[in-house]
């Protein structure tokens, strides 16, 4: 999995208006859009702004994280999963 756009705190940096250096060091402590995830289990709450979360693992360094199910897409085009995660996404965003 990785990130369908880049997350909430990346945009500055995305969009050129922060040091690159400085975006750089704070991904290593920060999940990225860029990064990959495995997917390791469904989080029991389901927020009401957030929608399904899930806890992820970066594959580069093996840090957990919990991040929105509708900002993540399988990376494998090929999956079976790639379509179902796009739906909801797309779902998601248009009936929040």
């Amino acid at each position: 999995m990785t990130g369908i756009e880049d997350f909430a705190w990346d945009d500055k940096y995305v969009f050129g208006y922060n040091d690159m250096a400085e975006y750089e060091a704070l991904k290593k402590d920060k999940p990225s859009f860029t990064d990959i995830y495995e997917l390791k289990r469904f989080e029991e709450l389901v927020d009401e702004n957030a929608g399904i979360l899930v806890k992820v693992k970066r594959v580069t360094d093996n840090r957990r994280f919990i991040l929105d199910l509708a900002w993540l897409k399988a990376v494998d085009e090929q999956s079976s999963n790639f379509e179902l995660l796009a739906d909801y996404s797309k779902w998601f965003v248009n009936n929040k």
